[in-house]
This record gives structure tokens, sequence and C-alpha cells, in this order.
């Protein structure tokens, strides 16, 4: 079972009960760490919202299991190419 937390206020609650993991969304990184902390390697940990290309070498040092992110997508430029036949 997984939750999605907004606030770190409940992650102490979480531990208590059969949680394989949580979703960390739009945390700043300080409560990343926070969360990652608390949760001492009891369930595992997933970032996601707000997650740039910019911030993952910062993330990557918090200890969290998962990071998602959109912002491949959300920030790609996109080309538009026909592929035409003519027979």
């Amino acid at each position: 079972m997984r939750w999605k937390l907004i606030t770190c206020n409940k992650l102490p609650d979480l531990l208590k009960l059969n949680v394989d993991g949580v979703l960390l969304d739009n945390f700043s990184t300080a409560d990343l760490h926070r969360a990652v902390t608390q949760a001492q390697g009891k369930l595992f940990t997933e970032a996601s919202g707000g997650i740039t290309l910019e911030r993952l070498q910062e993330l990557a040092s918090i200890g969290l299991d998962f990071i998602s992110t959109g912002s491949t997508v959300h920030q790609a430029t996109w080309v538009d190419i026909g592929l035409d036949w003519q027979t």
C-alpha cells in the first residue's frame, strides 16, 4: 500500500501502519530531507511534483528511493515532423 502526503505531519502515523511507500508531493527540499530522515528506511519514499531537471542532482543526495518528474515532457521543445508518403 502507498500513500500520498502533502505535509510531513502524517508521516509518523504512516510508519505505524503497514504502508510500503509514500509519495511526497510538492515538498520543498528541506521537507523532503526531513521526510526521508523520519522514514528511517522503513518505507519507500518518492518525490513528485515540481521536480525539474535542475533539481535532480540536489534531490539525488537526499536519499529518496524514487524521483518522478514530468519535466522531460513539460519542458521539452517539440518539433513538428511530417511523415507524408507519395505513391
